[in-house]
């Protein structure tokens, strides 16, 4: 009866509580036992366009007033600044043309439609934009931006269209057809896409690349205020052909050119350091192109599918790149390498020769001279007729070998009963020392391997490796500490007294982290430098209360984060600007809060469908 009384008192207060407070407050229907509040209308339908209204969070005021469809007819649309609902007033504060969002799914609306308007008038409110590549607006000319709406990502390509921002807006402004960081810093969205665009001098960073489509680009001028071109910032430029890039040049991040299928040649800066993996993945017209002397390694998949990759240039006279397994697979049949001397000649052809996935009857010429011909990537078959496997201080190691063994080593047990391990990087093999470059120690494949020391490690430690996969039942470990990890983190499964895990990969970024679920202790997981979380990277851990992203993070994809029931903290506190899918954080309970460190990222989870409190803090 006492438990009854005071549910009811709660109850009570907390409808005076959201009466007193009607302006600054949403829609309310349901007041939880720890005080908190949430509800939501979806649907609501206001001089024909659809609104969602939602209140989530601890505090009056945060809440969200979504115009999620406008089907108004004539030339000119204007969102009303606030709407009356239910005898409240509320501010609208998102603008979303796709009738089948997730929060707003209408059975009554076409999946996709083409709206006639001319000029679009966004409320004043509004900081989020969303258009859909669904929903064409091929006769829009004009659209009026508020002060505090940023990103304008989905007015990419538009090259009609005039953008019309508020000039007490403190983020963004446009200039030269596109839209910059107020202080010219960061190139945002490219609107007015011309076939030859020249990037505006004292640019430090761009992003209008991540997966959205630009058709109309055909040249790209580089500034000389630009030192590295960041992770994916020009792919999907479909109609891109050539860019002439700046001497300060000195990396190009992975994905950079991913998707860019009309580029046929390029000749890459002489001061270039860096190419990151996948930086050319399906240029399918590229026939030929020049690596520069200071590149050391030709990353993972970096020049995958380039189907007419014919040629490739190598200026460096003292020692090849290191080809990483798969750089050049699927790419033309007979590709040529031409090298300065016979010693880059034969360092290359053993990295060609060694890989598993890669080049296929490729030859090596110094000059017009053919040194090296018919050189193909490694079979499975001659894979397997060659592993050699040793055991050292209680550690088995898989080397392989085609003769003579090569640096693609990797670790598959360990035997060592030690509460702390820290694995090792080196293993000697014949009177040679031997790089090991992955730790592998079990495969959903084949029957899963659970090491003597599972029964009694309690701390796993590992330092510059390529990869770091597959920890299945370890039941007596409760921490993985893992840095510099180049590629990937993965599979880290039902280790039942788990609690912390703290993975970081290179400053290149690249690292991919995916597969850490049914840890049912883990409590708290700290990434630094990631590519990618990727689609069910974090899953299924019940008990897991915090999650810090640091460092540079490439994308958190859809489901990134999901069935972490009792998680109560995420923080966002990157350098860079993060692509969060929608989806992102599924099923992360309304009580979690995001915390990130300016409006922008605040933004970016926002945009994603996370519907808990969101707060701004360094």
């Amino acid at each position: 009866m006492k438990k009854f009384i005071k549910t009811l008192i709660l109850f009570v207060l907390g409808c005076i509580l959201v009466s007193v407070n009607c302006i600054s407050s949403t829609a309310y229907y349901e007041l939880e036992y720890r005080n908190d509040y949430s509800g939501s209308y979806q649907n609501v339908k206001i001089d024909n366009i659809y609104y969602d209204l939602s209140i989530i969070g601890h505090k009056d005021g945060e809440y969200s007033v979504y115009a999620t469809y406008p089907v108004v007819s004539g030339e000119v649309l204007r969102i009303p600044d606030k709407i009356s609902f239910k005898g409240r007033q509320y501010k609208v504060t998102h603008v979303s043309f796709d009738p089948q969002e997730s929060y707003n799914a209408n059975p009554e609306l076409p999946a996709k439609i083409v709206l006639p308007y001319k000029t679009i008038c966004l409320p004043k409110y509004a900081t989020d934009l969303h258009i859909s590549p669904n929903t064409k607006l091929p006769n829009l000319r004009k659209i009026y931006i508020p002060k505090n709406l940023w990103d304008l990502s989905s007015l990419s390509d538009m090259p009609k269209l005039k953008v019309i921002i508020d000039k007490k807006n403190p983020h963004i402004k446009m200039k030269n057809g596109a839209v910059y960081s107020k202080n010219g810093k960061r190139l945002l969205t490219l609107v007015n896409s011309k076939k030859t665009y020249k990037i505006s001098e004292g640019t430090t960073y761009i992003d209008f690349g991540f997966g959205r489509v630009n058709k109309t680009v055909e040249k790209i001028v580089l500034p000389s205020s630009l030192e590295k071109l960041p992770f994916d910032s020009l792919s999907s430029c479909v109609k891109l052909k050539s860019v002439k890039f700046n001497k300060e040049l000195k990396n190009i991040g992975g994905c950079v050119f991913s998707g860019c299928k009309s580029i046929k040649s390029m000749n890459l800066p002489d001061n270039l350091e860096k190419i990151g993996f996948a930086a050319f993945e399906n240029c399918r017209s590229l026939e030929k192109i020049t690596i520069p002397k200071k590149i050391k390694k030709i990353r993972l998949a970096t020049f995958q599918n380039c189907t007419e990759l014919s040629k490739v240039k190598i200026k460096n006279n003292e020692t090849s790149p290191k080809i990483e397994e798969g750089a050049f697979e699927n790419t033309a049949e007979g590709i040529e390498f031409v090298v300065k001397n016979q010693v880059i000649a034969d360092q290359l052809k053993e990295h060609l020769s060694n890989n598993k996935k890669g080049v296929k009857k490729a030859k090596i010429l110094i000059g017009d001279k053919v040194v090296y011909d018919n050189i193909n990537c490694r079979s499975k078959k001659s894979q397997k007729a060659y592993n050699v496997i040793t055991t050292q201080n209680g550690i088995k190691y898989k080397l392989y070998s085609d003769g003579d063994i090569f640096k693609n080593n990797l670790i598959k047990d360990i035997y060592l009963k030690s509460k702390k391990i820290k694995i090792p990087n080196t293993v000697e093999y014949r009177n040679k020392i031997y790089d090991i470059n992955a730790v592998e120690f079990y495969s959903y494949v084949n029957n899963p391997i659970i090491p003597q020391s599972a029964k009694t490690c309690e701390k796993l430690i590992a330092d510059n490796f390529d990869s770091f996969a597959n920890v299945y039942k370890w039941n007596k470990l409760k921490e993985i500490k893992a840095t510099n990890i180049k590629d990937g983190f993965e599979c880290i499964v039902s280790c039942d007294k788990l609690k912390k895990i703290n993975v970081s990969g290179t400053d290149e970024c690249e690292c991919f982290i995916y597969g850490i679920s049914h840890n049912k202790s883990l409590i708290k997981i700290t990434l630094k430098n990631a590519g990618a979380i990727a689609n069910e990277a974090i899953t299924d851990c019940k008990n897991l209360k915090t999650i810090i992203l640091s460092g540079k993070i490439g994308h958190i994809q859809r489901n990134a984060i999901s069935k972490c029931n009792n998680l109560k903290k995420i923080k966002i506190q990157t350098e860079n600007k993060v692509k969060i899918y929608k989806k992102a954080f599924k099923d992360v309970p309304v009580s979690c809060k995001v915390y990130v460190k300016n409006k922008s990222m605040k933004k970016a989870v926002e945009n994603s469908g996370f519907k808990g409190q969101i707060i701004i803090s360094n």
